[in-house]
């Protein structure tokens, strides 16, 4: 038997936190705009407080109409299916405290998700972080979950349930 497939067996899953706090680097420029799909232009570095060496590039979108995240501002990173980050919030117009973040696959432009700290009259947003960029829209709120609709492909969009 192969030692390697036992430390790969799906019984045994890494922990990583769904969400963690960081910090925009500033060894690093901050964008100047707002990425684009496949473009090395505007990529986003974050680092953890107490390290030294910025993790990234991470994936983000457009959050606060026109803010862009700067040099040092407190990010919120969450990871997708394949423990890649992905930056959900960033210091900015929102005062809010976020509750819970997540990324999602939008089929057909449409996905619900389940959010357990989610009230009904939570505040949402949800941005594409991958795929064709679309205003996306929080539909049919309850308690524990709510739908996202935008476009009619597939993205990937991260989500902040705030206070």
């Amino acid at each position: 038997m192969d030692v390697s497939e036992l430390l790969r067996s799906p019984a045994d899953p890494i922990e990583q936190p769904a969400l963690i706090t960081a910090y925009v680097s500033v060894n690093r420029p901050a964008p100047t705009g707002f990425p684009v799909e496949g473009s090395q232009e505007n990529l986003l570095w974050v680092i953890q407080p107490g390290d030294t060496v910025p993790f990234g590039p991470c994936r983000w979108a457009a959050l606060h109409g026109s803010t862009l995240p700067t040099q040092g501002t407190e990010v919120l990173v969450a990871f997708d299916e394949n423990n890649k980050p992905v930056v959900v919030w960033w210091e900015a117009a929102s005062t809010n405290l976020a509750l819970e973040s997540g990324v999602v696959t939008l089929s057909a432009g449409k996905a619900t998700v389940t959010a357990p700290r989610a009230r009904a009259t939570s505040p949402i947003t949800a941005n594409t972080v991958s795929g064709t960029p679309t205003t996306i829209g929080v539909k049919e709120r309850e308690a524990g979950k709510f739908k996202l609709e935008g476009g009619s492909g597939t993205n990937e969009v991260a989500w902040v349930v705030f206070s």
